[in-house]
């Protein structure tokens, strides 16, 4: 059985389970919480039947838990190079501390995160630009799959997925190659001095 019901369904009830608590002596913020996961329970729950989408119809469940995956990756491959920016102002602002942003093997380097960022959103917008109104179903191909819905290109979503997922490491490699040490070693906190500057 799959259905869908809001979050403040009657009956439904989520117990949060926050992670990795790490409370701010200093510079203080208003949620205290790393991440959270939560667990819900369903006590005596009625479920509409337009909020079914499954009801016994097992050889669909295979294909749900494809098509979650294919959908996940297709968004990781918009979501990953959107915040990719980041892995490249980071080492950019400690290049020009240094004075080095200028040198070639350090522009060599952004030229790297810009190609992983620009590669992971062509293969993303690739798979909808391909997408069709089938799935494509290991050891059988394409197959015309649901009521219409367009489902994206399976190789270039895991395509994007493969190249922005692995290359997070990567672009962590080259921030600590540009910045130093800095970034790896940096304290979880700033302690204030003593001498109060």
């Amino acid at each position: 059985m799959a259905f869908a019901v809001p979050a403040d369904h009657e009956g439904v009830t989520q117990i949060i389970h926050p992670h990795n608590m790490r409370k701010r002596d200093h510079y203080k913020r208003g949620f205290d919480f790393g991440a959270a996961d939560s667990y819900v329970i369903f006590d005596n729950v009625f479920v509409p039947w337009e909020r079914v989408f499954l009801c016994g119809e097992y050889q669909h469940g295979g294909l749900c838990a494809l098509l979650f995956a294919l959908f996940h990756r297709h968004s990781y491959s918009g979501c990953k190079p959107a915040i990719g920016i980041l892995p490249l102002v980071w080492p950019h602002l400690q290049a020009e501390v240094n004075g080095i942003e200028k040198t070639s093997h350090v522009r060599h380097k952004f030229a790297e995160i810009i190609q992983i960022t620009e590669l992971g959103y062509a293969a993303g917008f690739t798979a909808s630009e391909l997408a069709k109104t089938e799935v494509n179903i290991p050891g059988l191909g394409p197959v015309p799959y649901g009521p219409g819905s367009y489902i994206p290109n399976s190789i270039y979503c895991n395509v994007g997925r493969c190249l922005t997922g692995e290359a997070v490491f990567h672009e962590q490699e080259i921030l600590c190659d540009i910045a130093g040490g800095i970034p790896s070693t940096f304290p979880l906190k700033k302690r204030p001095c003593k001498r109060g500057y």
